[in-house]
């Protein structure tokens, strides 16, 4: 086994390799949405790691770059999202190796942390290898009367991976959000990062805004429910409030859902800790807690 960098002409193969070992659908938007969050991304191209045994590639590990912001201070890190070891080659310790050889590289390029949402299989792996778990990202949802109620008992299922038809709202790119504005460490939200996120890749989102603010919204199933995702928020309380009551009820969603610190949460009900865990790694810099953060749902959706 051997272990290297990967480089853009072993891009085919590491397709390849995600179809089998990730079992992706015959969906062509799977491929799309690979390339755009690891080849598109504003922050830059995402840094992979691959694996190689007997002349063929057999381990993928990709860290998407992401830059935060916190009053004039900037942090580039990166987020563990995809890794990969072909079925014939697992509990080798492949995706331990790839991971360490990232980290050593990051490290050495000024990469100041790692941070990623493990779901509960992998978890233990990460923290094996040094990452910290800081606790579940604080989730809150506004249900849609007594039929949203019955039907939050499935958030705790699976979502599902593409958007839902929404017709509400306007495109993406109509829209002119600003950040949290708040002293905890948000994404820095650029107008071009704002339309890589939002409208150029195969996940569909939608935005209702006003003058006093805005969000950015997208439908998807999760069990039997329509959950109503509020990726991104901005503006003051009363109007972000108001704008998430009109999505509401025009989406016909049996809920909404984002996260509990946000500009909307007024209305919105904290959850039990079901959100999704936040684990980091430091790097070139210490990490950052969880209370430090201001993460939106767009920031952690897994995609």
């Amino acid at each position: 086994m051997s272990y290297r960098r990967a480089v853009p002409d072993d891009l085919p193969a590491i397709v390849d390799l995600c179809r089998v070992a990730l079992r992706w659908s015959n969906d062509a938007r799977n491929e799309q949405l690979f390339r755009w969050k690891h080849l598109e991304n504003p922050f830059g191209a995402s840094p992979m790691w691959v694996a190689e045994s007997g002349g063929r590639l057999v381990g993928f590990r990709a860290m998407m770059r992401w830059q935060f912001r916190t009053g004039g201070v900037v942090k580039h890190a990166v987020r563990a999202v995809d890794t990969a070891t072909h079925p014939d080659f697992q509990r080798r310790g492949v995706f331990a190796a790839l991971n360490e050889l990232a980290i050593e590289a990051l490290t050495r390029e000024g990469v100041d942390f790692v941070f990623n949402t493990p779901n509960a299989e992998s978890l233990p792996g990460y923290l094996k290898q040094g990452w910290v778990e800081l606790g579940r990202v604080p989730i809150a949802a506004r249900p849609t009367g007594l039929r949203g109620v019955l039907a939050m008992p499935s958030a705790l299922g699976k979502a599902s991976k593409w958007s839902e038809p929404l017709d509400i709202g306007a495109s993406i790119d109509l829209v002119h959000p600003v950040g949290l504005g708040t002293t905890r460490l948000s994404t820095d939200t650029s107008p071009t990062f704002f339309h890589w996120r939002y409208q150029s890749g195969p996940v569909a989102y939608r935005a209702l805004s006003d003058s006093g603010g805005g969000l950015v919204i997208r439908l998807r199933n999760r069990g039997r429910a329509r959950e109503l995702v509020i990726a991104h928020s901005w503006g003051t309380e009363v109007v972000v409030a108001r704008l998430l009551k009109e999505a509401l009820r025009a989406s016909r969603a049996s809920y909404a859902v984002g996260t509990a610190h946000a500009p909307g949460h007024s209305i919105m009900v904290p959850l039990p800790p079901i959100g999704p865990h936040l684990t980091v790694r430091s790097l070139a810099s210490p990490a950052p807690s969880m209370n430090e953060f201001g993460l939106l749902l767009g920031d952690v959706e897994l995609f």
